[in-house]
């Protein structure tokens, strides 16, 4: 009996709600995601809403990739955005267990899919896209930094996706005033505040890439972001919380403002980068300033807080003038 969801070394599937521990651990892997599309790193609770959108159809076929061998999930692909008019779909596919890029899994992989889309989809076409530095070409592409460096990773921190987990600490951290000190807030903030941003932001992207920063040993340290962004003017404007004071020293403020920064031009294609500072805040402004950023503007005693007026700079970073090291 013909079995048009399997191949010789693995078979297609749909996707279940158990699969979302492996497709995050993927969609966050640079070596992964390099190939792909993706820009951001994604939450868990983003991939359980992508999991849970329903089973494949004619209009998107999604599917997971599974050995025959140890029915295991090895990673995922799609037969998208299909026309009946035109009868063409475009095809998108990632192996995501790096122990599996070899075998001809992948192959496998493909040949079934193109075959089920067209004998069980009845497609005429099936188109894909595919970088050029995934054709084995080494020219200058494949030598940019977006490509070979993972653009969420630093010499000290890296910036992933907020998770509802993150929740008690940002709620001890924003209660905090020697944490709050220097930052906008100015009222206690409560659990169910929290939780609501937390679940306002997990979906990264452009109009709002913020990001929960931790140690490469996967201690949460703080909270970063670009927020308000112009497509038109390409600008943004950052905003930055170390708020786990053990970690206020050994430069993992700068590694954050670094890597975000770099992130910001690099994979956002931003042209700008600005940020406001209280003038007290010393320790700040020689991060900035070690980073590449300018002050460009000072707001007299734009801000009453603590008792007294602040100054406020604007300090601004252009694209080609991060600093990358000391």
């Amino acid at each position: 009996m013909p079995q048009p969801l399997q191949g010789e070394l693995i078979r297609l599937r749909a996707r279940e709600e158990t699969d979302v521990d492996d497709f995050h651990r993927w969609m966050n892997d640079w070596e992964t995601l390099k190939y792909l599309g993706g820009r951001y790193p994604r939450s868990k609770a983003f991939e359980r809403k992508w999991l849970a959108a329903g089973d494949p159809g004619f209009g998107n076929a999604q599917f997971i990739i599974e050995t025959l061998a140890e029915r295991r999930a090895i990673g995922w692909l799609g037969l998208h955005q299909a026309t009946p008019e035109n009868r063409v779909a475009s095809l998108g596919i990632a192996i995501g267990e790096r122990d599996y890029l070899e075998g001809g899994y992948g192959t496998d992989a493909m040949r079934t899919a193109c075959r089920f889309g067209f004998e069980m989809m009845n497609l005429h076409r099936i188109e894909l896209d595919v970088y050029d530095w995934n054709l084995g070409l080494h020219g200058a592409a494949a030598r940019r930094t977006s490509v070979t460096t993972n653009p969420f990773e630093g010499r000290l921190i890296r910036l992933r996706a907020r998770e509802p987990e993150d929740e008690p600490s940002l709620h001890e951290w924003f209660n905090d005033p020697e944490v709050t000190e220097h930052l906008a807030l100015r009222y206690p903030l409560s659990h169910r505040t929290e939780r609501e941003f937390i679940e306002s932001v997990s979906d990264v992207g452009y109009a709002r890439a913020s990001f929960a920063v931790e140690t490469h040993d996967g201690r949460m340290i703080g909270g970063c972001g670009l927020e308000n962004p112009s497509a038109e003017n390409r600008t943004a404007v950052l905003g930055i919380a170390i708020g786990d004071k053990h970690f206020w020293d050994g430069g993992f403020g700068t590694d954050t403002m670094r890597v975000l920064c770099r992130f910001g031009f690099e994979m956002m294609n931003l042209h700008r980068i600005q940020l406001d500072v209280y003038g007290g805040n010393l320790r700040a402004i020689h991060v900035y300033e070690k980073v590449g950023f300018r002050r460009e503007a000072t707001k007299r005693q734009a801000v009453y807080k603590l008792g007294r007026y602040h100054d406020i700079h604007v300090m601004g970073l252009l694209e080609g003038e991060l600093k990358l090291e000391d």
